[in-house]
């Protein structure tokens, strides 16, 4: 009987299958596991050698022999043992007889089988020439009578192609050959092989960083509507799964249980996961894990619990974020029950649990291997996340330095332990050169201890040579760039065997190398045309923001300048994509974004008086990080408004409101100032304020620590001891005697961030009315209306407003005058625990707001949603009918930076962000009844949460909504309700736009003015003086002041 033979290993891992006597037995070729998590800017991860199924059999030509055929046996039982040196020789054997023997199709098999051995092996140029000579033996189908075994070897033989491009750092070839078997597979309709051919398509596109489009070519290979942005973009409930990624789950748990659809499964939700569909990703690591249990796949289960473990550190870090480190160190009993370090690493239990377990399970392994790297990352993820946080907190040095010496002792001896498994002798590859590199970039940057220099040294130098060996420069760009990140940090002499150069000299030789391999890099990857490459602008605004650092340093300001633009210019290209370039945007943001932003800004603010130039650019770095900022809170970049006007134009085109766009930027010196005074620290804040005639600059220096201790005080005056005495329904008179007790302490905080923020440029915001603040993080809680001169507030010369950026600012106005409408809605009574009708204040979980319904009453009400008319559903059917432009929400809530602490209360339930969004969404997608204005009456910003601003801005602007107004703190609900009265009595009045009918609302306040109510309504007791600001200062509007 005639033997039949197959390519037996795909495009990551195959099933070999053969005939024997009439009994069919199955191989299944195990590979170690690709990276699952790599660090912030190695190639993206490979988190598992997916399997492919299915013969492709080849009728042997008679005259071969016996002989062949025990060849091929015995390359396949080599291979199977892991022994590929000698497999390598039967292989080359099994070619000569199937080539003496004139059957060419088994030759090609043999020499694929032969290029994926060499792949084993490392010996990448060979496997390279092995496949070249394998795929010129096999003829196009499309232009020869190839038959149906010809076309399964050849497409087989594309699959190892593929693989070993992908390898070689040539992912858009590897998607075009790709592209070609999942056509043959189709062809020879073989569903579950054309499904593997997408998985690996969308491995590739992840490569990339194009997740969007990986996670539609997968959702394509499973039957589903290749439309990922359903699953991005539906708000979930409760559980955190939405509706279709419910209805996804069911349908995938009933997919055939193969290693294509396990393998597939993980691909998955390893791409859902920096898309932050985070429980999704989980569920479908699950599946996947499940079903390799099922299957006996002892690698698979390991690899889905290596993705389960990144996808719940990517979940603890939503969990950590939830608790402010206020409420973490400043409790002593928290801290007397744990250590800081077990504190710190609650919420990433079930991560490393998962990584625990592959460790345990397979010692020594690759797998063991990624599992380790990937909890030192965690490690020094967290104390650096944690040292940033707790320099916030005056009181919380030893609780630092006792964090800081727990994981000093864990990550040094994890460290050891890496060292020991790196240094094995594996199989080169392409994942193993970036997890020595990934780990080396973590002793220079996580650890910084000198011990450990020059093993990292001596791991990067032998990456370039492996990256050379393999032929992929974009891994080479990566070690040498690291060198060069080495170099530049230690400022040392070379060694002896090197020409002597200083350390700067070296580090800007080493950068220069890794961005010209970039270059060659996008320039090997022509495959498909179709496709945006990312990937190299990841490592290429890296390396440019290094070399423009040692330029700096060796004095070379203005080239400096010139480098830093390219880095600036490549990361707003990657602003819509920031989660293909680091497994946590919010640690990303922070640790690489923000500081690139403020020293380049502080660069070009270097100079006594920089030119309109670089106050221009420095404005534009600027809104970029404020956008940076946006994105980063709510994990997906907003989209910005199409702008018609410059800024200069939009301020001419409105002379009438004599507005002015403040710009406040707090900056440590720029590394060329640090050379002077290495022991200086100070911050400059820095003023821009654009008039149409131009950029007016100042700045000022102070104390970091000044400045710190300022902003603590201040919130923790404001936020919390005012938030106290205005929830504790005290008397007027027991509440005002309060207020005026911490009054001379408020003015002289407000006096000095007026010396700070307004004085510098008094003159030029003299004949200016209305002052829109662009405010830098450290003051975007500061409420400026309150601003102090030492005789005056600033409200009572100007309207103030405030904007994250022009970019996001929506520049149509409201329509004021009679014709304003509102739709209203608002809880007066306050809501039982448990659903309960009636209940004691203190069973209420919502207090009640009696004002509220003097409120809604005289104000231009269109549609008045009331306690129990005030529901999500009512809301959104009234939304849908409305044709104004106003909503007006007096109810409880809250806006906070974390879109999960951004709630509504309504009469049945509380209403979400996302539920938010999308309500006033859909009703924004009708331009003639857009909502223009967001008012939340009764809403405070999330107590000690120093973006909170932002967090409004972001609710305004991702709902399209063109302006927003709310109180930073919690606000006396008698004081509310007046004051709203009024502010809409003069938003009804012809030419008073937004800011000024604030203005003059929070005015009446101040001066104890209030409005005149219909005989049948009568405010609540008030006390006797409303001047103090805790009761018209909080307010704030943000967006379009117009």
């Amino acid at each position: 009987m005639a033997r039949k033979w197959s390519v037996f290993f795909g495009a990551v891992q195959s099933v070999l299958k053969w005939r024997v006597r009439g009994q069919r037995r199955t191989l299944a070729i195990a590979l170690c596991a690709a990276l699952g998590w790599i660090g912030a800017l190695s190639l993206p991860a490979l988190t598992a050698d997916s399997p492919n199924s299915g013969p492709v059999s080849v009728v042997e030509i008679r005259g071969a022999g016996e002989m062949a055929i025990a060849l091929v046996e015995r390359g396949q039982r080599l291979y199977n043992q892991g022994n590929f040196p000698e497999a390598v020789g039967v292989w080359q054997e099994a070619v000569a007889a199937y080539r003496t023997a004139g059957d060419w199709l088994n030759e090609a098999m043999a020499l694929s089988n032969l290029s994926l051995t060499y792949q084993k092996l490392g010996e990448w140029n060979r496997a390279q020439e092995a496949i070249g000579q394998s795929l010129q033996r096999l003829p196009d189908p499309a232009v020869s009578n190839a038959g149906p075994d010809g076309v399964r070897i050849l497409a087989q033989s594309l699959d190892i192609y593929g693989k070993l491009q992908l390898e070689r750092g040539n992912p858009g070839d590897a998607i075009a050959t790709w592209k070609r078997t999942a056509t043959l597979y189709q062809q020879l309709r073989n569903p579950d092989q054309q499904r593997q051919s997408l998985i690996n398509q969308a491995q590739a596109l992840q490569v990339l960083g194009l997740y969007s489009r990986a996670c539609d070519t997968l959702l394509q290979g499973f039957g589903e509507t290749p439309n990922c942005q359903i699953l991005l973009e539906e708000p979930p409930g409760d559980s955190q799964r939405t509706k279709s990624a419910q209805r996804l789950i069911s349908r995938l748990s009933a997919q055939p249980a193969n290693l294509i659809t396990a393998n597939g499964l993980r691909r998955l939700g390893d791409i859902l996961r920096p898309l932050g569909r985070l429980h999704l990703s989980e569920d479908l690591l699950l599946l996947s894990q499940n079903m390799a249990q099922q299957l006996g796949s002892g690698d698979d289960v390991a690899a889905a619990w290596l993705s389960l473990g990144n996808t719940a550190l990517a979940i603890g870090n939503q969990e950590r974020d939830k608790d402010t480190p206020e409420t973490i160190v400043l409790v002593p009993v928290q801290i007397d029950e744990i250590t800081p370090m077990e504190k710190a690493l609650q919420p990433y239990q079930k991560s490393l649990n998962y990584y625990q377990k592959i460790v345990n399970n397979y010692p020594g392994s690759r797998m063991a291997l990624e599992a380790e790297i990937n909890h030192l990352n965690l490690l020094i993820d967290i104390k650096n996340w944690w040292n940033v946080e707790t320099q916030k907190i005056l009181r919380a040095q030893n609780y630092r330095d006792q964090l800081n010496q727990d994981f000093l002792e864990k990550t040094s001896q994890l460290a050891d332990d890496i060292t020991e498994l790196v240094n094995q002798n594996w199989p080169l590859t392409s994942n193993l050169i970036n997890s020595r590199i990934n780990f080396a970039d973590n002793l220079l940057n996580g650890l910084k201890n000198e011990k450990f220099l020059p093993l990292a040294e001596t791991i990067l130098n032998q990456a370039v040579q492996d990256g050379k060996t393999i032929g992929n420069s974009r891994i080479q760009s990566y070690a040498l760039g690291s060198l060069g990140s080495l170099y530049e940090q230690q400022e040392r002499e070379a060694q002896e065997t090197v020409r002597r150069q200083s350390g700067l000299d070296l580090a800007k030789d080493y950068t220069e190398q890794a961005l010209a391999l970039l270059n060659l890099y996008q320039s090997n990857n022509s495959g498909d045309r179709s496709i945006t490459y990312a990937d190299d602008r990841d490592l290429g605004y890296r390396w440019e923001w290094q070399l423009g650092r040692i330029l700096e340093a060796q004095g070379n300001t203005r080239e400096a300048i010139q480098v830093y633009d390219q880095a600036f210019e490549k990361l707003k290209s990657l602003r819509s994509d920031l989660g293909a370039i680091n497994r946590d945007v919010q640690f990303y943001f922070r640790d690489q974004v923000e500081p690139f932003y403020r020293e380049y800004a502080a660069l070009l603010l270097t100079p006594e008086q920089p030119s309109q130039t670089d106050l221009e650019k420095t404005i534009e770095i600027f809104e970029a990080l404020q956008l940076a900022e946006i994105d980063n809170l709510f994990q997906d970049p907003c989209s910005e408004i199409q702008q018609q006007q410059s800024r200069v134009d939009f301020l001419q085109a409105h002379a009438s409101s004599n507005s002015a766009i403040l710009y406040t930027m707090v900056l440590e010196a720029s590394h060329s100032a640090k050379a002077v005074n290495p022991n200086s620290e100070s911050v400059q804040i820095h003023l821009l304020l654009q008039r149409p005639q131009g950029i007016d600059y100042a700045r000022s220096s102070l104390e970091k620590n000044k400045l710190a201790t300022s902003i603590n005080n201040f919130n923790k005056r404001f936020y919390v001891e005012y938030t106290r005495y205005l929830s504790e329904n005290r008397s007027p008179e027991n509440e005002r005697e309060r207020l005026n007790e911490s009054k001379p302490e408020i003015l002289e905080m407000l006096s000095q961030y007026y010396d700070w923020m307004i004085r510098p440029l008094e003159a030029q915001l003299k004949a200016v009315q209305t002052v829109v603040f662009v405010l830098d993080t450290p003051f975007q809680n500061i409420p400026v209306a309150a601003l102090y001169d030492g005789q005056q507030y600033l409200i009572e010369n100007k309207s103030v407003a405030f904007i994250p950026s022009w970019q996001l600012m929506n520049p149509n106005p409201l329509e004021v005058g009679q014709g304003l409408k509102v739709l209203a809605g608002g809880l007066s009574q306050g809501l039982c625990l448990n659903g309960e009708r009636d209940c004691t204040p203190e069973q209420r979980q919502v207090t009640e707001l009696p004002s509220v319904e003097i409120e809604l009453d005289n104000i231009p009400t269109r549609v008045k949603l009331l306690n129990a008319q005030f529901t999500p559903e009512n809301l959104q059917r009234e939304l849908n009918r409305f044709r104004g432009h106003v909503v007006h929400l007096a109810t409880h809530g809250q806006f906070s930076s974390n879109p999960e602490k951004t709630v509504i209360e309504t009469f049945t339930r509380a209403i979400n962000l996302k539920e938010l969004e999308k309500l006033l969404q859909d009703k924004n997608t009708s331009t003639a009844s857009q909502i223009k204005l967001l008012v939340l009456s009764a809403c405070d910003a999330a107590q000690g949460d120093p973006r909170a601003v932002l967090g409004l801005a972001g609710v305004a602007l991702r709902s399209g909504v063109s302006s927003a107004i709310a109180p930073l703190w919690l606000v006396k609900d008698s004081a509310t309700a007046p004051l709203m009265i009024e502010f809409y009595r003069l938003l009804q009045q012809e030419q008073t736009n937004k800011a000024e009918a604030l203005r003059q609302a929070q005015l009446a306040l101040l001066q104890n003015r209030f409005p005149k109510l219909p005989d049948d309504y009568r405010f609540p007791k008030l006390p006797d003086d409303y001047s103090h600001p805790a009761y018209w200062a909080p307010y704030v509007l943000v967006g379009n002041w117009l």
